[in-house]
């Protein structure tokens, strides 16, 4: 047998043990249980976090901007397990507007008067960060439509 045929049988067998595996997996009701409790642990974990956040915010110590991106990190998770275009669409129109207030919130900071103690490398990472947050709300506009 020649080296080419050899490795074309190897191959074969590689991707056939591959697909019997993955059936395996996919069988396995305790796994996909298992799976699930994981993914709902981030999420609960994530939404532990924006209550922490949210605490310190009342109490004038942390940012609504941080409050918000906590709380789009939670609906990113949930849109990575959601199972239906519905959900997502549901999910993508929630994180848009939460990034029409980001938006916003940045929007004030680059339009700030310039004080004495604000300093280049403010004004820079403003200006960065409101353009980082207009193309995110693009691509999530994009990702919601191509769901239509």
């Amino acid at each position: 047998m020649t080296r080419p045929l050899f490795a074309a049988f190897v191959m074969l067998g590689l991707v056939g043990f591959g697909y019997y595996a993955q059936a395996e997996k996919g069988d396995n009701p305790q796994a996909k249980d298992d799976l699930i409790a994981l993914q709902q642990k981030r999420i609960e974990l994530l939404e532990e976090r924006v209550s922490t956040i949210e605490r310190y915010v009342k109490a004038n110590v942390g940012s609504r901007s941080d409050m918000v991106a906590a709380q789009m990190d939670v609906v990113n998770a949930r849109l990575d397990y959601a199972q239906s275009n519905d959900q997502k669409q549901s999910l993508l129109s929630e994180l848009l507007k939460m990034y029409d207030q980001q938006i916003e919130v940045a929007e004030v900071k680059t339009l700030a008067p310039i004080s004495p103690g604000r300093s280049a490398k403010n004004d820079l990472a403003a200006d960065s960060r409101l353009l980082l947050l207009r193309s995110e709300r693009i691509r999530i506009q994009i990702e919601r439509d191509m769901l239509d």
